[in-house]
């Protein structure tokens, strides 16, 4: 089955991405599916699996795209009115836009391998699945050294916000955004949902 990667939509193998360009080793131990807006001019480029391979597949993705989308702009939503802003502020200038990730990361013995590298989101914000397997960790204060790293605690039925770059900025520094990285002590798989606006969507 291939899925070709073509404008931040299909499927990237393992080690094809190194988030932390400082370190130096093959690259970050995960593969992903991504999947972009599924209703804008450009849905067609997003690859799906044969329906004879996976017959519901695509169905369910775009269902849970839906539904999760449903809940970031709810999300932004109210950051706007707690900015002292207009419900609908960040959606002026055009609709949310966002990208879904289907992360797996293979498990591993070494405890020094890198599923994801030190990073921060470039969106507005990620909405992130957790399964239960550790491995997920935040670093709050990002400048300070030496750097301290805390275990993210898993939620049953919940999603873990992650501020982005942009939505640092736009607020000046109010919202922050945390530094994430993932360790691959364990077979682990999450999704992760992008909410960034349709003219950078292709800014990463």
């Amino acid at each position: 089955m291939k899925l070709a990667w073509k404008e931040h939509r299909g499927y990237t193998p393992l080690c094809s991405e190194r988030l932390d360009a400082s370190l130096r080793y093959q690259g970050d131990l995960k593969e992903t599916i991504y999947i972009g807006p599924i209703e804008d001019d450009k849905s067609y480029l997003n690859q799906w699996p044969s329906r004879e391979i996976l017959p519901s597949w695509r169905f369910t993705m775009e269902l849970y795209y839906e539904k999760v989308r449903a809940v970031g702009r709810r999300l932004i939503s109210l950051i706007a009115l707690a900015l002292n802003l207009e419900e609908d502020f960040f959606e002026k200038d055009g609709p949310v836009d966002p990208f879904l990730r289907l992360l797996h990361y293979p498990g591993v013995l070494d405890e020094k391998v890198l599923g994801s590298s030190a990073h921060s989101d470039y969106g507005m914000m990620t909405l992130l699945v957790t399964d239960g397997v550790p491995g997920l960790q935040v670093c709050r204060e990002k400048a300070k050294k030496p750097q301290v790293w805390e275990d993210v605690p898993h939620i049953s039925g919940a999603f873990v916000v992650n501020i982005g770059d942009m939505m640092e900025r736009w607020t000046n520094c109010l919202y922050r955004y945390y530094l994430l990285e993932r360790w691959n002590n364990f077979k682990y798989l999450n999704e992760i949902i992008k909410m960034q606006k349709v003219k950078l969507r292709n800014a990463y």
